[in-house]
């Protein structure tokens, strides 16, 4: 995959970091399988990356899956990029940030007035995950939340 850069400071560096659909990819893929990509079926170690469609073929079961399969990315047309800008949202904003504000923002990313479904995973993850109102405890669980969101928990 790619080396590792440093990560963004600032909420436009998120967006032009994770612009880069390898560099989301590669992001992803740390977050979710530090120790190297295992399949998710099957649990076998080291299968083959297709690049032109950037997933995964397990060489043992023979199935096909990407980073988003088992998370709460699987099944959302909206690509990780847009995850990635939102997630560093949640965990940077020094004053919180509400689900509200981060569907409008990814909104704006995408072209249109806001994103409902953006709202509504971010809003049922908050709850799952129990983040307090607390704005420290939030910026805390930051790093947890992001592994959360990669992990599917």
């Amino acid at each position: 995959m790619l080396k590792q850069r440093a990560t963004p400071n600032t909420l436009t560096e998120a967006i032009r970091y994770f612009a880069d659909a390898d560099v989301s990819l590669a992001f992803v893929v740390q977050l979710r399988w530090p120790s190297g990509v295992t399949c998710p079926h099957c649990k076998a170690e080291k299968p083959s990356f297709l690049t032109t469609r950037r997933i995964w073929k397990c060489l043992a079961c023979r199935k096909q899956f990407s980073v988003k399969v088992g998370t709460i990315f699987e099944d959302s047309h909206i690509p990780l990029d847009k995850w990635l800008a939102a997630i560093w949202m949640i965990a940077n904003c020094k004053n919180g940030v509400s689900s509200y504000e981060i569907g409008r923002e990814i909104g704006k990313l995408n072209g249109r007035g806001g994103d409902g479904e953006v709202e509504d995973r971010v809003g049922i993850l908050q709850e799952r995950r129990g983040i307090s109102s607390d704005l420290d405890a939030q910026r805390a669980d930051g790093r947890e939340l992001a592994r959360g969101l990669a992990d599917g928990r």
